[in-house]
């Protein structure tokens, strides 16, 4: 908690990796951590699919890992 403060508190840009839960991401959002990466949002994929779903994000769809836009 005290590291995800003073990072916070410095208006720097805050990323979280391993977020495997809604809680998880939750508490980010209350701390005021800007993104996240985790199987919560994403699971590992191969190259190909990877460019499918980024480019699906970029068209239109919530980006899950901006926390200020919560996915549906």
């Amino acid at each position: 908690m005290s590291i995800a403060a003073l990072a916070i508190g410095s208006s720097a840009t805050t990323y979280r990796q391993g977020v495997e839960h809604g809680d998880d991401l939750e508490l980010l959002r209350r701390l005021g951590c800007d993104l996240a990466q985790g199987f919560h949002l994403a699971r590992p994929l191969p190259t190909g699919d990877l460019l499918d779903w980024l480019e699906r994000r970029r068209v239109g769809a919530d980006a899950p890992t901006e926390l200020d836009h919560p996915s549906g």
